[in-house]
């Protein structure tokens, strides 16, 4: 069966939110809100509500910690 657990499917949506949310933090790593443009501060407010209600608010803390450690190691090994 290739079909993911749905706990496994919400882990892969969460990882996948969290490389997006990486990526705008990289570069934007000291701006304000308001020094960021309209169109990616948009796309990082819907980011940071999407990691809220479907990770913090729906996963284990580990897991959420997991996460957070790959992306971080998947984004500056290359991967």
């Amino acid at each position: 069966n290739n079909e993911l657990s749905p706990f496994l499917a919400l882990e892969e949506k969460c990882e996948k939110i969290a490389l997006e949310g990486y990526k705008f933090h990289l570069k934007y790593p000291e701006s304000n809100l308001d020094e960021i443009p309209i169109d990616d501060m948009n796309a990082l407010i819907r980011l940071d509500k999407l990691w809220i209600e479907d990770g913090v608010n729906r996963l284990p803390a580990a897991t959420v910690f997991d996460i957070i450690n790959r992306v971080e190691l998947d984004f500056h090994s290359g991967e």
